[in-house]
C-alpha cells in the first residue's frame, strides 16, 4: 500500500479520489461512514462564493473548486446550484472595499446594489437604509453529502481501498508512515490526515494550534416557498451590525437554512474521542429565532430543525495544508475553521498532488507561520 488518507469527509474523499484516479495505491479510512452528519459534512449545503471577502490567498483554489464543482455536476446533477451569492455589507465599510477591490483585481463578475435595489430585488431581506449587496454571478451552493459520497464511489471505482475504523494514532519514520486502527495497522509511504475536528487528536502539531468548535446550524419555514426557492432567493452572507448569519435557499421547497447566528463555541469529544453532543441549547434557539424575525419576510422565526457540527479552528482562522512531522510523511489537511468546504474539492486535490510529489505546498497554509 503506497498511501492511506485518513478522514473521508469534505477534503479527505476528494484526495483519495485525486490519489486513486493517478494510479496510485491507496486506502481511505473513515470511523463515522462516508457523508455522516456527525462531521463537517452535516447540514445539507454549503456556499461557493467566488467573490471572497477573506483574502487574495484563497483565489487560486476557489477558481480550482469552480472547475471541479462543474465537473461534479455532469456526474451527480445539481450537486452544485449557481443560484448567486448575496452578499450584505454596510455601504461604508471595509468589507464593502475588500469585496470591491477583490472583484475589480480578479474580474470576478458581480453586481453591486445599492439600498434601494437590494431592498427592491430582495425584499426576503429586511435590510436597514445603510446597507448594500454584492451578487456573485458565480457563486451557489454544494450538496455536501452528494458530492462527499459521489467523490469516494469514484475514488473506488479507480481502485481505492476504502474501510470504515476509528483511526488510533498516525506515526512516521524516515522509511514511511503507520496508520493504526483496533482492527490493525496498515504501513504507507505517506498518509493525509484530514479528520476535521478530529485532526488534533492525532496530531500534535495540528493540535497546538486548534481549537474544535460547535457550528449551530438552523433550518425556517417558508410561508411563501416561491419566494425562497433558488430562482429567487441566492444564497447569502450578512455582516452589518448586529447581523451575522449565512444561508441558503429552501431544497425541498420549504425550509430556508439561516445559520451562522450564534458564536462557534468551543466542543468537547466524549470518551473515545468520537461522538459529542449534538442538540443546541435552548437560549441558541432563542437567540436564533430573535435574529431571524428581525432580519426576514416571510420566515417562521422558530426553527424546524437545528444541529450542531463539529470543525476545527486555526488560531488565526487560516487553513492548514503542511507537512505535519519531520520525516514529510504526514501531511495534513484540517483547520479549515469554518470556510473550507466551498473549495474541499480543490484543497483535497491537492493534498493528493503534494503526497505524490506533483505539486509543493502553499506558504501562506503553513503551520510555520505559527511560531513567527
Amino acid at each position: 500500500m503506497t498511501y492511506a488518507v485518513v478522514g473521508l469527509g469534505s477534503a479527505g474523499s476528494f484526495a483519495l479520489r485525486s490519489l486513486a484516479r493517478a494510479g496510485h495505491s491507496v486506502v481511505g479510512i473513515e470511523a463515522g461512514g462516508v457523508a455522516n452528519d456527525r462531521s463537517a459534512v452535516g447540514g445539507d449545503t454549503r456556499l461557493y462564493r467566488r467573490l471572497y471577502l477573506e483574502g487574495p490567498e484563497y483565489h487560486d483554489l476557489l477558481e480550482r473548486a469552480l472547475e471541479l464543482w462543474g465537473d461534479a455536476n455532469r456526474t451527480s446533477p445539481d450537486s452544485f446550484v449557481q443560484c448567486g451569492a448575496l452578499s450584505i455589507v454596510e455601504a461604508a465599510s471595509e468589507a464593502a472595499d475588500t469585496l470591491s477591490r477583490y472583484g475589480e483585481r480578479f474580474g470576478i463578475p458581480y453586481r453591486r446594489l445599492d439600498g434601494d435595489e437590494l431592498r427592491r430585488e430582495y425584499p426576503q431581506h429586511l435590510c436597514g437604509p445603510s446597507e448594500i449587496g454584492f451578487l456573485d454571478l458565480s457563486g451557489g451552493f454544494v450538496r455536501t453529502d452528494v458530492v462527499v459520497r459521489q467523490a469516494v464511489e469514484d475514488a473506488r471505482t479507480a481502485g481505492a481501498e476504502v474501510v470504515e475504523e476509528q483511526v488510533l494514532s498516525v506515526e512516521s519514520t524516515e522509511a514511511g508512515a503507520q496508520v493504526v486502527t483496533a482492527a490493525g495497522t496498515w504501513q504507507v509511504e505517506k498518509v493525509v490526515v484530514a479528520a476535521g475536528a478530529r485532526s488534533g487528536m492525532l496530531l500534535e502539531a495540528v493540535r497546538r494550534h486548534t481549537e474544535p468548535r460547535r457550528l449551530l446550524m438552523t433550518w425556517f419555514q417558508a410561508q411563501e416557498p416561491v419566494a425562497y426557492a433558488p430562482r429567487s432567493f441566492p444564497v447569502f452572507t450578512r455582516e452589518t451590525g448586529d447581523h451575522h448569519m449565512y444561508g441558503a435557499p429552501a431544497l425541498d421547497g420549504r425550509h430556508v437554512k439561516v445559520s451562522g447566528i450564534v458564536s462557534h463555541q468551543p466542543l468537547e469529544f466524549e470518551a473515545g474521542g468520537y461522538d459529542y453532543g449534538q442538540g443546541p441549547k435552548q437560549e441558541e434557539l432563542r437567540t436564533c429565532e430573535a435574529a431571524v424575525a428581525a432580519s426576514f419576510a416571510g420566515l417562521h422565526p422558530v426553527p424546524v430543525r437545528s444541529a450542531v457540527y463539529p470543525d476545527l479552528y486555526s488560531a488565526d482562522r487560516g487553513f492548514i495544508l503542511d507537512w505535519a512531522d519531520r520525516h514529510t510523511r504526514i501531511f495534513a489537511a484540517t483547520g479549515f475553521s469554518g470556510k473550507g468546504f466551498k473549495m474541499c474539492c480543490a484543497l483535497g486535490e491537492h493534498a493528493a498532488q503534494v503526497l505524490s510529489g506533483e505539486a509543493a505546498r502553499l506558504p501562506a497554509f503553513a503551520l510555520s507561520r505559527f511560531d513567527r
